[in-house]
């Protein structure tokens, strides 16, 4: 787990930076908390929250062995279990059960945090596979919408089954779904979407065919972060 352990201590460096980024970009509202997987309610006062000091909060509840069970189940060092049902993950290559496994996991970690979560098929260039896609709806600006990407496929040394891709990406899709934690519990004036894509390592499948299935008005009213570790 050296190069998991490498790529966590990036992950926790990236998610100072991207909540910094948050912060300004999303508009941080104050307001009635959220619990953890309850509903985000319809209204809700929300007045500008000072950044920085809801930055330091969010840091504050960063939980690094959380994450780090995280990395260990997307590798393979732990196995996957929903209730009898486990599987250990060899390898997270696009089309594989391995990375439906994956994704699996990461949904139903985000929809126990309260976030709207939808897969979304796509097939290009003789391949298949789905993206995983979460939103917390703004409380201001819902049509505005403030993107987090993170691929959660990974590649390995030709006629090797087994293999970890701890560093790209696992790190990232740990990242972001520990972000994720972090924020549910937060409101914002924007839209926050959380993409888990996959057909990265053969051309950012996954995202190409997400772009094409989005308006040109996207361009106006998005932006976009992307997370490798």
């Amino acid at each position: 787990m050296r190069k998991g352990a490498l790529a966590l201590c990036t992950a926790i460096l990236v998610g100072l930076a991207l909540s910094a980024v948050l912060a300004s970009a999303c508009g941080l509202q104050s307001g009635p908390r959220v619990a953890q997987g309850a509903a985000t309610p319809a209204a809700v006062p929300a007045t500008p929250t000072e950044p920085l000091g809801a930055v330091r909060e969010m840091l504050g509840q960063i939980d690094r062995d959380r994450a780090l069970d995280d990395l260990r189940r997307l590798t393979g060092e732990e196995p996957i279990c929903r209730g009898a049902d486990c599987f250990t993950i060899t390898n997270r290559l696009t089309g594989s059960e391995g990375l439906r496994r994956a994704t699996d996991y990461i949904a139903a970690e985000l929809q126990s945090l309260g976030y709207r979560v939808e897969f979304q098929d796509w097939s290009r260039r003789g391949r298949s596979d789905r993206n995983l896609i979460a939103r917390k709806p703004g409380v201001r600006a819902p049509g505005e919408e403030v993107y987090f990407v993170a691929h959660v496929d990974g590649v390995g040394p030709n006629n090797v089954d087994r293999f970890p891709a701890a560093d790209d990406n696992a790190g990232g899709a740990v990242d972001l779904l520990e972000m994720a934690r972090v924020l549910s519990s937060h409101q914002f004036s924007r839209t926050l979407v959380l993409l888990f894509s996959t057909g990265e390592e053969q051309g950012t499948l996954g995202v190409r065919s997400h772009l094409e299935q989005l308006s040109f008005f996207f361009f106006k009213q998005k932006t976009a972060y992307e997370i490798e570790t």
